[in-house]
């Protein structure tokens, strides 16, 4: 009789476990994720600094950046990260 609650026991933590790593893998099995890096240039990021008393319009290059997708519905937790180095930064205009 105790040997049958122990085997009860084993097969109900084992069935647990599976459950709890196939959620776990499902989470991420339809994400994507994309990177960029290119050290020649050819990314390049615009932007606009608006501040009360002038407007700042420059670009940069060299950029790297990471995009985390759910590709069956994009709209889910979409995250991503972008780094620009400083030195990068060209400020052509000041409006």
């Amino acid at each position: 009789m105790l040997n049958t609650v122990k085997s009860r026991n084993t097969g109900r933590t084992t069935l647990g476990f599976t459950a709890f790593l196939t959620l776990l893998l499902g989470i991420n099995l339809f994400a994507q994720t994309f990177s960029v890096d290119s050290k020649d240039g050819r990314n390049q990021a615009s932007f606009i600094s608006d501040a009360p008393f002038e407007k700042i319009v420059g670009l940069s290059s060299g950029l790297d950046a990471t995009v985390m997708l759910n590709i069956n519905n994009i709209t889910e937790k979409p995250m991503g990260k972008v780094k620009v180095p400083i030195n990068n930064m060209v400020l052509p205009l000041i409006v």
